[in-house]
């Protein structure tokens, strides 16, 4: 699905695709893009999606992305039940997942949020080994005296 929004709340936004493979479709007003390639469409594609507001002057932002068909492997289909070379047979593309979660805001912020827990994580940790091994330092010299 293709979203796009504009800086200008009442701007209305044109969306289309170029280059789109065979039997593939671009759905401008809802922005969803769909695709089942066939068993000879293996290969490399490039799509180009476009956003254009309609105001004065227009303004476009233009997002390439790369599709890569793999063969099927042997007995089954391309994303079909019969377990594809696409990660299992359900169909799910973890690497298109990834790109997805990390080309978004909420991802972007998810992600962040969790490097700075494990940094904070590791501080505190630090901190504490330190301050254990000075208490340890100052009960030898306790002891060593006594």
């Amino acid at each position: 699905m293709v979203h796009a929004t504009d800086a200008n709340p009442g701007a209305v936004i044109f969306l289309s695709a170029i280059g789109l493979p065979t039997g593939a479709t671009f759905d401008s007003d809802t922005g969803v893009f769909n695709w089942k390639p066939g068993a000879g469409q293996t290969g490399s594609y490039s799509i180009v999606f476009l956003a254009t507001d309609k105001s004065d002057p227009s303004q476009r932002d233009v997002k390439p992305m790369t599709v890569v068909v793999v063969p099927a492997s042997p007995g089954g289909t391309n994303g079909g039940s019969g377990g594809g070379s696409s990660g299992g047979g359900s169909g799910y593309c973890l690497s298109c997942a990834m790109t997805t979660l990390v080309s978004s805001p909420i991802g972007l912020l998810a992600i962040g949020g969790l490097l700075g827990l494990i940094v904070s994580l590791a501080v505190v940790s630090m901190s504490a080994r330190s301050s254990l091994e000075n208490t340890k330092r100052r009960m030898h010299r306790l002891t060593h005296y006594e």
